[in-house]
């Protein structure tokens, strides 16, 4: 069937599906840089408030268990599907080419980098604001098993790749649960000891 069409039109016909594939895949990049800027935003408003907001704890705690974990979600899920596509990219575009699996040895490379920085930064660095953020390690252990149940082979480099990635991303897990709890037994993010500094009310003089 495919012979009859025009090679011209399918020349058009595969620009065309590469275009809109190149196009997703800036727009999942996009995303996951968007997604990750709301998401520091968002630590540093709750961190600037604290004082105020730690004699109301149940709503406080409302914040970083559901809108921290919910962008958490999409940020992860933007990222790792950016650095898939890029291999992808990298397969169909690259001059001179270069093969699938070189490809998505360079993706997995990126998603390592990305992991470690993430964990090292998400625990010891920015661990007051994103105590209480867990969905991302979920994401990367859903993300990676998902690519690994469609693509496994026993006999590639990049199947072991991803399973060594998701055994890290197992192990982070646990290690961020572990230290949330630790810490927020040691070292309480959200105090209910905080006064709140409410304006003085100014006496009204009436005129005679």
């Amino acid at each position: 069937m495919l012979k009859s069409v025009p090679p011209m039109l399918l020349q058009a016909l595969n620009i065309g599906a590469l275009l809109a594939f190149i196009l997703t895949a800036a727009f999942n990049g996009l995303a996951a840089d968007t997604s990750i800027g709301i998401i520091f935003k968002r630590f540093n408003s709750v961190n600037r408030h604290f004082g105020n907001l730690s004699a109301i704890l149940k709503t406080l705690l409302f914040v970083p268990a559901f809108v921290h974990n919910g962008l958490g979600i999409y940020a992860a899920w933007t990222t790792i599907a950016s650095f898939l596509n890029m291999g992808f990219v990298i397969a169909y575009r690259a001059n001179p080419a270069i093969n699938q699996s070189t490809a998505s040895s360079i993706s997995l490379g990126f998603i390592t980098a990305a992991l470690f920085l993430f964990v090292i930064t998400d625990l010891f660095v920015f661990d007051r604001y994103s105590r209480y953020t867990i969905t991302p390690y979920g994401v990367i252990v859903w993300a990676l098993s998902g690519s690994l149940a469609k693509n496994f082979d026993a006999a590639r480099g990049n199947s072991i790749f991803t399973i060594v990635l998701i055994v890290i991303g197992v192990l982070a897990l646990i290690a961020k649960i572990v230290f949330v709890i630790i810490r927020s037994k040691s070292k309480p993010v959200f105090t209910s000891s905080t006064n709140i500094t409410m304006p003085e009310k100014q006496d009204t003089v009436g005129m005679a």
